[in-house]
């Protein structure tokens, strides 16, 4: 599983088994889940403080680890492993299985949960938008482009970018029936020939 390498050895096979159980049960895949989380923490994987105000595997927030349960001091304090219950509760929280259809879907449910769920082309900072979106602009140089602005999809694009993440294409309703039409040409032809 992709950054699994910087998890330690003696919990990776719990960690990432616990990951892919938690993304099964949102209906996405589990290296976007990983990829956030390694994000997240820079690759350390970290249960403790970032720095910034927000602690652990996804950046906890103080209200967050409240409304959860929880403080950010014991989530410090946690296991990689023990930290993931709360990822889950987070993430039902926000209704990640009917909110969650990409990456970038994933990481504005960690990043900022009221747009979950927008348009990918929805803009979440400008440096001439509303004050909401200034700052946001603003705070997060990771994002900043040549057009003054991102949207869901630019904050997607980026991750999968730092990530070096190809996703595997997957069948469009489009996709599925040329490969039907081909079938039945196929047939067609043994049949006639």
């Amino acid at each position: 599983m992709i950054f699994e390498q910087y998890l330690p050895q003696n919990t990776r096979i719990a960690f990432t088994n616990k990951v892919r159980a938690i993304s099964s049960k949102y209906g996405f895949d589990a290296e976007w889940l990983m990829i956030v989380m390694a994000f997240e923490t820079a690759k350390t994987f970290r249960t403790g403080s970032h720095g910034n105000g927000a602690t652990g595997l996804i950046g906890f927030r103080s209200q967050t680890a409240i409304e959860l349960g929880t403080t950010q001091a014991q989530l410090a304090q946690m296991s990689q492993v023990q930290q993931l219950d709360y990822v889950d509760k987070y993430l039902n929280k926000w209704k990640a299985g009917s909110k969650v259809n990409s990456l970038a879907d994933l990481y504005i449910i960690v990043f900022t949960p009221a747009y979950a769920g927008y348009s990918q082309s929805f803009v979440i900072g400008s440096q001439n938008g509303t004050s909401t979106q200034r700052a946001i602009y603003q705070a997060n140089p990771a994002f900043k482009n040549a057009k003054g602005y991102f949207t869901i999809a630019d904050i997607g694009a980026t991750i999968a970018r730092w990530a070096n993440y190809t996703p595997m294409p997957t069948a469009t309703a489009q996709t599925n029936s040329v490969l039907l039409f081909l079938v039945l040409i196929v047939i067609v032809y043994i049949f006639l020939k």
